[in-house]
Parts: structure tokens; sequence; C-alpha cells
């Protein structure tokens, strides 16, 4: 019957590996193409034209798994984006006790207690008795405390407040010069080197297979030479190695 199908194809089902990995996906892809958090949400990415949105319990599941990799940063984006969509008067069943909870914590991580405090004091707004929450914001009095206490100068907060900026957008110093690669933003083809770049066609210095049939070659980048070969897989091939690919994917 419909019930013991079910069982049977559920083995072909997303699980939650699945999951997990399309959410580190969709945040590395976020960082290398420099996406709005907002953007992504509402699906207004250029050159779609069937738009898909995200509903604000899927921004909070996608804080969750970054926060469960302790990336706080991503944490911090997808909270606030989840938090912005129900202020907005989304109905959801996303709670935004639960999503104040994660989003303190995740900018506490990242150095800025005043905004960790101001976000605490909104969760007790909601739920004064919530034990976690009273906990970390008589922690946050007291660290505050200290700090005024050792009469920081405004220039080393004015400092403090630059490094905890610097943090959030370069935390990953290598990863960000990687997206920027990605980009197109880094080194530039100057006209002249790009003068001496050509497409050809490749024979394999004469190799019977491709005397016949020659490969389209295309000079990408001089020094280190790099080069695209075009054409060199047809569809019906493709077809096949996906094919004999399918038993090795699970």
């Amino acid at each position: 019957g419909f019930i013991s199908n079910m069982t049977i194809q559920r083995q072909f089902f997303p699980n939650d590996e699945d999951q997990t990995g399309a959410a580190k996906a969709l945040l590395r892809l976020q960082d290398t193409y420099n996406l709005d958090t907002d953007t992504l949400s509402r699906g207004n990415l250029p050159g779609v034209k069937h738009k898909s949105f995200l509903t604000a319990e899927d921004c909070f599941e996608l804080g969750k798994i970054a926060y469960t990799e302790a990336d706080y940063y991503h944490t911090e984006l997808w909270m606030e984006q989840a938090l912005k969509q129900l202020d907005e008067g989304e109905v959801s069943s996303a709670d935004k006790v639960y999503i104040l909870d994660y989003l303190s914590y995740a900018v506490y991580q990242q150095g800025d207690l005043a905004k960790a405090m101001a976000l605490t004091r909104r969760l007790l707004e909601l739920d004064p008795e919530h034990q976690r929450a009273n906990g970390n914001m008589k922690y946050f009095e007291y660290i505050m405390a200290k700090e005024k206490e050792a009469n920081k100068s405004s220039t080393d907060s004015e400092e403090q407040e630059k490094e905890t900026e610097v943090k959030k957008k370069d935390y990953l110093p290598e990863r960000r010069k990687y997206e920027m690669l990605c980009r197109g933003e880094g080194l530039k083809m100057t006209p002249r080197r790009q003068k001496r770049l050509f497409c050809r066609y490749y024979d394999g210095n004469r190799n019977p297979r491709y005397i016949l049939g020659p490969v389209k070659q295309e000079d990408e980048w001089d020094k280190p030479r790099i080069v695209r070969f075009l054409d060199i897989i047809s569809d019906e091939e493709i077809e096949t190695v996906k094919e004999l690919a399918k038993p090795r994917v699970n």
C-alpha cells in the first residue's frame, strides 16, 4: 500500500545530513558572492525568474546550523533575518525567545557586549522567567561594571569597536581573498597582457584522436598559464558519467 511504498522510498529522501550540507553550501555562496541576507531570503537574486522565499523558520534553521559549527558571524546574520521577518508580521512557528537566545550569545561571542545586553533585555521582556537569559544578564552587567572600573579611555574603546568590526568582516582572511577572486575582484588582466591570450583548436601534438576532432582551447591567464577546454565532453557522455556515479553517492 501507500504507507509501505513510502517506507521503501524514504531511503531516497533528504536526511538531516543533506539539510546541513545544503545549509553550509548556501552560507559559502553567500560569502563568495557577497550576498545580502535579506536579498537571499526574499529570493531577489540576479537572473532568477521564479523566486523562492525563505521563511523566518528557514532563516532560524540556517542560523542554528551556523551556531552548531561555532560560526557566530553567520548565526548573527540569519537570526537577525528571522527576527526581522517576524517583526514585520510574518506568521511562523519560529519563536522570538529562541531566536533572541541564540542571537544574543552569538553577538557576545563576537565581542559586542552592549548589543548582547540589549538583545537579552528584549528576550526578558518576552519571557521574564527565562533562566539562562537572567543568568547571562547578570554576567553581562558584571563584565560591563569591570570595564567601567578599568577606566578605559574613549580612544581605547573606539579601537576595540573597530577591532570587533574588522573581526566580523574579515573573520577568515584567507577565505576573504578566495571570495574576492570568485567575484572577479582580484588581480586584473591588463589590456597589453590580454592581447597575448588566444583561442585555438588543440590537437594534442598531432595525437591521432584529435587530428580529426581537435578540442577548443581558450587562454584564461598568462602567468601562471591557465587554459580552458570547451566542449570536451558531450551531453550523452555527461549522462553516462552521472549514471556510473549514482551507486557511489550513497
